[in-house]
């Protein structure tokens, strides 16, 4: 089984929300990630997008 990476821009780094559809794609991706990952780059980045999602 390959494992996918997903990175994630350094903490300092604030990247702007994308459009909705690319949000809910990278937020798909990102919970396939974090299903077979504890990491915690990637649990922010999810919860980040989905509250931007909601907020949009």
């Amino acid at each position: 089984m390959s494992e996918s990476t997903v990175s994630s821009p350094p903490p300092t780094e604030r990247p702007i929300a994308p459009p909705v559809p690319e949000a809910r794609d990278r937020l798909i991706q990102l919970a396939g990630a974090l299903a077979s990952s504890r990491d915690v780059h990637l649990l922010r980045e999810y919860l980040r997008l989905r509250s931007a999602i909601r907020a949009a």
